[in-house]
């Protein structure tokens, strides 16, 4: 997934604004989710394996094979924090289009409030979810169980979430 943010914001680069529906707002919003993409995957590493390195746009595993970590496990996340506060700023707290499944505004300052407590700066995280609640775009569900029901995909309370109508039986423990 971060090879393919960064070969599409590689291209990207190079596209015109006027392909994009709305010029150069929509390519800066394309720009804006790929790199929070980037981020959310190399927050899900970090989160398991601490100092990783960090491929950035043009940067493939193929031609960028040893490309070293950084020195501390905080650059690590500040590159993460860096990543998403950008996408942050550019995103609207809807998703592009109507599209749900986009990263927005809430997905970006969420995960950076993720990335801010395993750094121990609680207050700092505390503050980005204050704007998250506070946006009243996101509230809990009346009741738990709703979180699980398909029917019930894209709710007030999914910052993100991959709606999976059927796993086909390939759900670990599961026999329909």
């Amino acid at each position: 997934a971060i090879s393919r943010c960064n070969i599409f914001l590689e291209g990207l680069e190079g596209v015109e604004n006027v392909v994009f529906a709305n010029g150069e707002k929509t390519k800066k919003e394309m720009e804006a989710q790929a790199r929070a993409i980037r981020a959310w995957n190399y927050l899900n590493l970090a989160k398991n394996f601490g100092r990783i390195p960090m491929l950035m746009t043009g940067e493939t595993y193929q031609n960028t094979p040893s490309k070293p970590r950084p020195e501390t496990e905080d650059e690590t996340w500040n590159q993460i924090v860096e990543e998403l506060a950008y996408a942050a700023s550019i995103l609207d707290w809807a998703p592009l289009n109507g599209e749900y499944g986009r990263i927005t505004k809430g997905f970006c300052l969420s995960y950076q409030a993720i990335a801010k407590m395993y750094q121990g700066k609680y207050d700092e995280a505390k503050a980005l979810f204050k704007q998250v609640i506070e946006s009243n775009t996101y509230s809990l569900l009346p009741c738990y169980s709703y979180l699980f029901d398909p029917e019930r995909a894209w709710t007030k309370e999914d910052i993100f979430a991959v709606v999976m109508w059927t796993d086909n039986g390939n759900n670990m423990g599961s026999t329909n």
